[in-house]
């Protein structure tokens, strides 16, 4: 009545095998999306850590003027303000962005 298959695998044992790749696939998937937006935010932040660099340095050794604007960098608008920081008694200046997951990111640096 039933038959011996030495040559292949039965149907329950393709059908688990199947349940462990799917299962494997569902848990990596996100993680492996996170990752990525995670890295692309890191970038981001590192370009807009530089572009604030720049203009503080050009503020302290050239005497650059202390101007609001924006500047587009990797597909993504950076927006750059001057403000005089009165409890430290220095001008400041900050960069905002949004990054890949549309938070509001912002670092800040002071002049001398």
């Amino acid at each position: 009545m039933f038959r011996n298959c030495d040559k292949g695998f039965i149907l329950l044992e393709m059908l688990v095998a199947l349940n462990i790749l799917m299962f494997i696939c569902l848990t990596l998937l996100p993680s492996y999306t996170l990752i990525l937006n995670e890295r692309n935010n890191l970038d981001l932040r590192q370009t807009g850590n530089e572009l604030l660099s720049t203009e503080l340095k050009a503020f302290i050794n050239g005497g650059k003027p202390m101007l609001n604007r924006t500047v587009e960098a990797a597909d993504t608008t950076y927006t750059l303000t001057w403000e005089f920081n009165v409890e430290h008694q220095k001008p400041q200046a900050c960069i905002t962005w949004i990054d890949q997951i549309n938070r509001m990111s912002e670092r800040c640096g002071y002049g001398q």
